[in-house]
């Protein structure tokens, strides 16, 4: 575990920047070797100085970094970067997606990013322990279809374990822990579109697990983009009245 000193003097900044800029130095620290997970930062006493910037401003900012996991304090050791990362360094960038997304077309695109990624991955990694949890999981699902009354949170959180299973099929720890957090965005329309036809979302399934069993990618990809055509037309009836869409979605 190294113990990382300022190779130069950060900039002096504005007092409201300080959380930022030490993200900054973490994340050009990191990106450039010089630091890497679980190493101890600088003191306050060493941000402070080289910020121009009182240690009250670094203590705060730091106490802000620790609860969103950017970074860890360990009383009486000092400050660490956090040797796994944690779902919460994230939610200020979902949180901004919120904000910033411009409609159905938008989160469309996204997801469909997301999923033809992760199946094509899942098809070159995807190992007969991973297809047998799948199944499992989307038959959880049909039970729940032919259990009576529908329960729309159930299927929902279902219907996302079975997202999970094939995130975790790809075998890469980036694009779980990215793609998890990303699926923040659409819990309130997949609880919509599944408890609306579980059946449908069961075969789909099925048809998906079929087609990266087979290693079929165009297949795979294909059926992806048919199975969020449900999904999409449950976001197009939540669109605001008067929202015109840049371009149509293909059905």
């Amino acid at each position: 575990m190294a113990n990382i000193s300022l190779a130069r003097p950060l900039e002096p900044i504005a007092r409201q920047s300080v959380a930022s800029t030490i993200v900054t130095f973490i994340t050009e620290s990191l990106l450039s070797k010089r630091l890497k997970p679980g190493d101890k930062l600088p003191t306050e006493w060493e941000l402070a100085e080289s910020l121009k910037v009182g240690r009250n401003s670094v203590r705060e900012a730091v106490k802000m970094l620790s609860s969103l996991g950017v970074i860890e304090i360990r009383r009486g050791v000092g400050t660490f970067i956090p040797t796994s990362m944690r779902a919460s360094m994230l939610n200020p960038i979902i949180m901004g997606m919120v904000y910033k997304v411009g409609g159905t077309l938008e989160l469309w695109e996204l997801r469909v990013l997301v999923e033809t990624g992760v199946v094509e991955l899942a098809i070159q990694k995807a190992t007969a322990e991973d297809l047998i949890e799948l199944r499992r999981a989307n038959e959880r699902i049909k039970e729940a279809a032919d259990g009576g009354e529908v329960d729309s949170v159930l299927l929902r959180d279902l219907d996302l374990e079975f997202h999970r299973l094939l995130l975790h099929a790809t075998k890469n720890s980036l694009v779980v822990e990215l793609a998890q957090a990303l699926y923040q965005l659409f819990f309130a329309s997949i609880e919509k579109s599944v408890a609306a036809n579980p059946i449908r979302a069961y075969r789909n399934h099925r048809l998906i697990l079929e087609a990266i069993e087979k290693r079929q990618a165009d297949t795979a990809r294909s059926l992806v983009m048919k199975s969020l055509l449900h999904w999409v037309k449950i976001l197009k009836a939540e669109e605001p009245v008067g929202r015109k869409p840049r371009r149509a979605i293909r059905s």
